[in-house]
């Protein structure tokens, strides 16, 4: 009995033993995961910061690289005119098979009496004049004043809320060097609706709703203005507060004065006109990575229940192996028991009779 008692209190002993380390283990899974979890917010967030800087970057090349084929250099304007060197870089534009960005391109030539205007007119790429459009009135007013100031003040950057682009060709100094006062300015409209509907989204399959890939929603602002959107990937009936989970600057192609390379002077980096801003479809990173830590934390506690059920499952089975020997023993003692009795009187009859001890004839039938 003192030995049974020893053998229970081991066998649960080992089960608590069991249940508490498996404690102790979903401690350090649920610490793990929440470590695990962090890192992957962080992981994802980087990813998808740099998905939507190469975005931007993309699309500030492909839309420079436009500007720069249709910007003639002050060599060809000096050498054929203006007129011609633009229907030239007109003409090998549209050889290149080229995207249909703007809605109008201008030329802003400095005269005696302000600045005059001509657009660039399509499919011949002649230059006509042309009255100022009301929108552009910043654009005209800030290149008066670098007009009246000779070319010694830059610009100012161009209205955020903008879809101008001012590229100016400067003319060669007298002492030969690039760099001089500005000669004319080629302005470029963007077509808004061929961005948004056509050019952005194809830019967004290729570099972030990809479908290798979990699928993002998009917005655009302005950058001076988190409330002016200007383009939405979300379904209109999403009303849903938006939090980004990733945001980079979108169109920063602007030129400034002087620089090395091409005539037309050098690119200015740092923040764009407008914000793209992108987040999981199936939510926030925030919650994405919580769904999945919560996952993770099922499936182990599964395995860490099922762990504790099984060494259940074994301690009760060694019990009903155990009990089921006993029984055996105790039945093998008790048949052992029940024959051995009945044995001994048949052997001590049979030796009665074998060796004459019994000689009445009754008795003898008797034993017999």
């Amino acid at each position: 009995m003192s030995q049974r008692l020893n053998v229970r209190f081991v066998e649960d002993s080992f089960l608590a033993l069991m249940i508490f380390l498996c404690g102790i283990l979903a401690v350090i899974q649920y610490r793990w995961t929440g470590e695990l979890s962090r890192a992957e917010a962080a992981r994802l967030r980087a990813s998808l910061n740099e998905r939507l800087e190469q975005l931007g970057r993309a699309f500030d090349s492909e839309l420079r690289e436009s500007c720069f084929q249709l910007l003639p250099s002050a060599t060809e304007i000096e050498a054929s005119g203006a007129e011609v060197a633009h229907a030239a870089r007109w003409q090998q534009w549209l050889a290149t098979d080229p995207r249909p960005l703007f809605a109008h391109i201008a030329v802003a030539l400095p005269a005696q009496q302000g600045i005059q205007l001509l657009e660039l007119h399509r499919p011949s790429g002649k230059l006509a004049p042309i009255a100022w459009p009301s929108h552009w009135t910043a654009v005209r007013a800030r290149l008066e004043s670098v007009r009246q100031g000779r070319g010694m003040i830059v610009a100012p950057p161009t209205d955020p809320g903008s879809a101008l682009i001012e590229f100016p060709v400067f003319a060669h100094s007298p002492r030969g060097e690039r760099g001089g006062l500005e000669r004319e300015w080629m302005i470029f409209e963007l077509d808004l609706p061929y961005v948004w509907k056509t050019w952005f989204p194809e830019l967004v399959r290729t570099h972030l709703n990809s479908d290798a890939g979990p699928s993002y929603d998009l917005e655009v602002r302005l950058a001076s203005s988190t409330n002016a959107i200007l383009y939405t990937s979300r379904p209109a009936q999403d009303l849903r507060e938006w939090r980004p989970d990733a945001a980079a600057s979108l169109f920063a192609v602007e030129l400034t004065r002087g620089g090395i390379g091409r005539d037309h002077g050098r690119v200015r980096a740092g923040v764009g006109r407008w914000v793209v801003a992108a987040r999981y479809r199936a939510g926030p990173l925030e919650t994405v990575v919580a769904k999945t830590r919560w996952r993770n934390l099922a499936v182990a506690g599964l395995v860490n229940a099922l762990m504790v059920a099984a060494a259940g499952m074994l301690l009760w089975q060694t019990r009903c192996s155990r009990q089921t020997a006993e029984m055996q023993m105790h039945f093998v003692a008790t048949v052992s028991h029940e024959l051995r009795t009945p044995l001994t009187v048949i052997r001590g009859a049979g030796h009665n009779l074998l060796k004459g001890l019994v000689r009445d004839p009754a008795r003898i039938t008797q034993y017999a």
